[in-house]
């Protein structure tokens, strides 16, 4: 190439790498982001990389880890605070996703194993968890589903075993057992059935073996039988343990999610 046109050819070459430059991490005279930008870490993988228009995220943005794999990727809302997230293990594959209004988690949430087969799901309304509430068996079967109003379980819960037939019926009024409850062995013969009066087992309450066989009766006031019995205490220790897990999923965080999938979320 001939001394002129390699002088012109550089002189092009370094004017469009500045200009490129120059439309990177831009702000305005209000000190508001503008355009596209990206931030990177101290290796020089990057950390994030999308669009802003007067200080506001829009459109696509992606959020990376150290490594360089894609943790997350958000969808704005240019004329709204909605967005849409999803968020993918070290290796790929999604892990969760669902929406939020401004910061707090809204509509529907889902959540996935390992094997990208659906773990469970939520809904909720501006951070408030309003909807039902659904869980999953490894298999695909639902293991667990609840009703929540304004962050209350409200109506009735239903639990199932793995081989689909339902495991407990409980129902709820403001996050407290209230009205009928029934629990089932596994081949679907019942095996308790009692009431509950705000919270407390009140009236009532029968105990079956696994073939059918009506066991044991026992009459509940405000919660104290009227007589001890062995059998009784020792399913009523079962049931509260059942009680104290069912529906008390703590509100997960990604993070914590991809964590149990043995995975870094960062």
């Amino acid at each position: 190439m001939k001394p002129i046109l390699l002088a012109i050819s550089m002189l092009t070459i370094s004017h469009i790498a500045f200009a490129q430059n120059d439309t990177i991490n831009r702000t305005d005279s209000q000190n508001r982001k503008q355009g596209y930008w990206s931030k990177a870490y101290p290796n020089g993988k990057k950390t994030y990389e999308g669009y802003f228009i007067n200080d506001k995220p829009v459109g696509e943005f992606k959020r990376f880890r150290e490594d360089g794999s894609l943790k997350a990727i958000i969808t704005y809302n240019e004329t709204s605070t909605y967005s849409k997230a999803e968020f993918f293990t070290t290796d790929g594959k999604k892990i969760a996703e669902g929406y939020y209004s401004g910061k707090d988690k809204d509509s529907l949430w889902q959540y996935y194993n390992s094997n990208s087969a659906l773990s469970y799901e939520e809904r909720y309304n501006k951070g408030i968890k309003n909807g039902r509430f659904k869980q999953y068996f490894d298999n695909g079967k639902p293991s667990e589903t609840i009703p929540y109003i304004n962050g209350q379980i409200q109506g009735t819960m239903v639990q199932f075993h793995q081989n689909g037939l339902n495991k407990s019926i409980i129902n709820f009024d403001k996050g407290t057992q209230h009205g009928s409850i029934k629990l089932f062995y596994p081949n679907g013969n019942i095996r308790i059935d009692g009431n509950y009066l705000n919270g407390l087992k009140d009236g009532e309450w029968k105990f079956y073996s696994e073939d059918g066989q009506l066991i044991e009766t026992q009459k509940f006031i405000k919660g104290f039988p009227e007589n001890y019995n062995q059998l009784v205490e020792k399913e009523s220790k079962e049931l509260e343990e059942l009680l104290r897990s069912a529906g008390r999923i703590q509100e997960p965080t990604v993070e914590s999610f991809l964590e149990t999938m043995g995975n870094r979320p960062f």
